[in-house]
């Protein structure tokens, strides 16, 4: 494949500032990424808990093609399955979704990046609002989790991590306040840290799509699991420690954090809130304050 068609995008931080980004941590990234809209951000935390998901790049390929409308494509992000499959992933509100050639609802061109993504080897999937509102408990959890990977990244804990694993593989199905009295040793936030990325990992699974993240949360031996899964956790934890990925600290990303600024305010999901008259005066005390700040 001509590499002049496919080449890897970096924004520059003039680009990211100036377009009112957001930036936040994403696990399988393994870095602090820049999102265009809230939309865009939920959908990457939303595609950081698929347990199917090896490696997300969020903005990382531009495609030099021309099509009807455009000369280059931005993909929102690249998606690496962990049978080794890749997926671009376009992302829009389903009110901007149109009538594609075949009648079916979706982002304006997507006909033809789909034509393009079957003749170079990638899978076309786009996702809308709609998907995060269907999983609004997974990804609000998932947001909870998402510091607790990053600093799991930054410190790895091999040791700690393999008796978390093993503790849940002895008895079947625990709860995650009964992990943290198991590993006393330990500081509860150390244990937390290192059960949620053997989540991320998919090497424990929990019910945090269907219940909010408590010490009742239910952590279990993931589906395919097997002995050698507990033993790669070492062994891929002490990997990482010698090979670490160049990760941003929580310092850093506390920094792109402008208090004076509301474009790079971590966004909250509105949705979440459901009493009519609570979500009422959220949004007009959200209002007053960005008023008070333009």
């Amino acid at each position: 494949m001509p590499a002049k068609f496919i080449e890897a995008y970096s924004p520059s931080k003039r680009e990211v500032i100036g377009s009112n980004s957001l930036r936040a941590y994403i696990g399988k990234a393994g870095r602090i990424c820049w999102f265009q809209s809230e939309l865009e951000y939920w959908v990457h935390v939303l595609l950081d808990a698929d347990r199917s998901i090896a490696t997300l790049n969020p903005h990382g390929i531009r495609i030099n093609h021309h099509f009807e409308k455009r000369d280059t494509w931005l993909l929102d992000s690249v998606v690496r399955w962990k049978g080794g499959k890749s997926k671009i992933v376009e992302i829009k509100p389903h009110t901007e979704l149109r009538e594609d050639r075949t009648g079916n609802l979706a982002p304006e061109g997507w006909s033809e990046l789909s034509e393009w993504s079957f003749e170079h080897g990638f899978e076309p999937a786009f996702y809308t609002d709609l998907d995060v509102k269907e999983n609004i408990l997974l990804v609000w959890n998932w947001h909870s989790i998402r510091p607790y990977i990053q600093l799991a990244h930054q410190i790895p804990n091999p040791g700690l991590e393999e008796k978390i694993a093993l503790i849940v593989e002895s008895l079947s199905e625990v709860k995650l306040h009964r992990v943290i009295a198991e590993c006393p040793e330990n500081d509860p936030q150390k244990v937390l840290t290192h059960a949620y990325n053997l989540i991320h990992r998919g090497v424990i699974s929990s019910n945090i799509d269907s219940q909010y993240l408590t010490g009742s949360t239910l952590l279990r031996v993931s589906n395919g699991s097997s002995a050698d899964d507990f033993e790669a956790v070492s062994r891929n934890a002490e990997f990482d420690g010698r090979n670490p990925s160049p990760i941003f600290g929580l310092r850093s990303e506390a920094l792109a954090i402008e208090p004076d600024d509301p474009s790079t305010w971590p966004p909250y999901p509105a949705a979440l809130i459901q009493d009519p008259e609570d979500r009422a005066l959220f949004t007009k005390r959200q209002r007053i304050v960005r008023a008070r700040l333009a």
